[in-house]
């Protein structure tokens, strides 16, 4: 009979987070919002492909606070088991991106994503940040299905066949997962990880209809990605204010938010150059992912337009959360947005 006590490692850790964002600051005189969604569903059911469905775009709030689109994108991705992209229609359109058809969404999708979208990288275009996305978001996808009472392992994508619930994984991969942590002594013990939920609520401003792209539904099954990142200039430092939420949804359409990060960022304007950063947890599944943001200030010193690479090399194995670091990286579009500005 399976122990009814608390792992003894437990204590390490305070229970995880529970505080989503429940609004949107207010859009700054002279500053640019980039905001994304992708849901990820399966129209066809569980046994069927998943579909990643995203949108992303850029408002640029004038001095005297005019919203102003600069940019804008959307993409339509189809996913088959083991993460293998079957189909992809983005808006813009690139003919180079069918050369991501085949490609996996796993290790190697970020080179391939390079090669299919050259340049769109270093411009940090919407459409480049919606794609990249697609590695992380076929890696959770499948969560979404534990809501209505179906298991799935961490990677699959949601269609059926066997589930291999535990991770292969070899040392530890982030701060949550790995031998030891407190994931896998649930796991060992009890048989299930005990992810902490959240119930979340909608950020949109109602007053301000600019504060977000429009958003389609979730459907009944939905693993939702939401992000949104606003740059202004203030003297001679650029302010960051951003989140980050991955959502899934209840039976009784109750919104629950599974990973929840926000962070305030300082950036030297002449050097672009990150100078200040503090993350705050909001949500997350296991205790032991909480330690993961007391590492960020390692980044400090580092050029904006490197974090996309930097961050999965500073920070690594106990150090990192991998949803947090999709945060991180995604930053390396500050100056991007900041030169809109001007």
């Amino acid at each position: 009979m399976a122990s009814t006590g608390p792992p003894p490692n437990e204590a390490r850790f305070p229970d995880p987070p529970r505080d989503p964002a429940r609004s949107t600051p207010p859009r700054r005189p002279a500053s640019v919002r980039r905001t994304s969604h992708i849901n990820m569903v399966w129209p066809s059911g569980r046994d069927g492909d998943l579909e990643l469905r995203g949108r992303s775009r850029d408002l640029l709030t004038s001095q005297s606070g005019e919203p102003i689109v600069t940019a804008e994108a959307s993409m339509t991705v189809g996913v088959a088991e083991g993460r293998l992209i079957r189909s992809l229609v983005t808006d813009p359109g690139r003919p180079t991106l069918a050369g991501l058809v085949g490609a996996r969404g796993g290790g190697g999708y970020r080179k391939a994503l390079d090669v299919a979208l050259p340049g769109e990288r270093s411009a940090g275009t919407p459409l480049y940040y919606l794609l990249d996305d697609v590695a992380g978001c076929t890696l959770i996808a499948g969560f979404a299905w534990t809501r209505h009472g179906r298991s799935i392992g961490p990677g699959h994508t949601g269609q059926g066949g066997p589930v291999n619930r535990r991770l292969p994984v070899a040392g530890r991969v982030c701060a949550g997962l790995g031998p030891g942590s407190i994931s896998f002594v649930r796991l060992e013990r009890d048989g299930e990880m005990g992810h902490n939920l959240t119930p979340a609520v909608e950020v949109a401003e109602p007053t301000d209809p600019w504060s977000w792209h429009a958003i389609e539904p979730a459907p009944a099954v939905c693993m939702r990605r939401r992000r949104r990142v606003d740059v202004a200039a203030i003297g001679d430092q650029i302010r960051v204010d951003a989140m980050f939420r991955d959502a899934c949804w209840d039976p009784d359409g109750t919104e629950e938010s599974l990973h929840e990060y926000s962070l305030e960022a300082t950036v030297d304007a002449a050097t672009m150059v990150l100078s200040d950063i503090a993350v705050r947890a909001r949500s997350l599944p296991f205790p032991d992912c909480q330690s993961a943001g007391s590492y960020v200030n390692k980044l400090v010193g580092t050029p904006m337009a490197e974090l996309r690479t930097k961050v999965i090399e500073i920070l690594a194995g106990p150090e990192c959360c991998t949803h947090l670091n999709d945060m991180l990286r995604a930053l390396a579009e500050v100056p991007v947005l900041a030169a809109q500005i001007a």
